[in-house]
């Protein structure tokens, strides 16, 4: 059975890097013209649109817009690794919080966060964990343990907070969570055959 992408349009790929031009902007004209918080808070936007929305660009430019990745092993997720089909307990549509509804996404729900955050190398697992450090101020782990510990802690955290360990944003998808939800289904429904 061939492999099958999930991939992030163009268009959205094309807004997400203006959006992190924009408020890297915004953060270095707060430290031009600010008082010492406003010149902090200007340098945390920079460090999180302008360094965080790099990698996150590069990544997608690499992965070639890849945000899932459906293979007979298991889903290929952008982000994240390869977790093998029978390490997924649910795949479905959950609500992250944020802003005044929240965020709309596809949701992993993993058997065993600590084996899946074992499996990825140490460059994802690096890259994962600087994204978790901007849920500590809401409630998230905070760092403590191995590379691998801190990442399990905090994919448990995340099934706590929203019902799943890993999440794809429906922003990054090209269709709606439900969508590519009966994708992954249907998917998994011909593997088995």
């Amino acid at each position: 059975m061939q492999d099958e992408e999930i991939r992030t349009p163009r268009g959205k790929e094309l807004k997400f890097a203006v959006g992190y031009a924009a408020f890297t902007i915004f953060g270095v004209a707060m430290v031009v013209g600010g008082g010492i918080v406003t010149k902090v808070m200007g340098v945390i936007a920079i460090l999180f649109f302008g360094g965080g929305g790099a990698v996150v660009l590069t990544r997608m430019l690499r992965d070639g817009g890849a945000a899932l990745t459906l293979t007979p092993k298991g889903i290929g997720v952008a982000h994240g690794g390869l977790v093998p089909w029978q390490d997924i307990e649910a795949v479905g549509v959950g609500v992250v919080p944020g802003g005044p509804r929240g965020v709309r996404a596809v949701g992993l729900r993993i058997r065993d966060p600590r084996r899946y955050a074992a499996s990825l190398s140490p460059g994802r697992v690096r890259a994962m964990r600087v994204g978790n450090l901007a849920g500590v101020p809401f409630g998230g782990s905070l760092p403590g343990g191995t590379p691998v510990d801190e990442l399990a802690k905090t994919m448990e955290f995340s099934r706590r907070k929203c019902g799943w360990n890993l999440t794809v944003p429906q922003s990054m998808l090209p269709g709606s969570a439900e969508d590519v939800v009966r994708r992954i289904d249907d998917y998994a429904r011909r593997l088995q055959g």
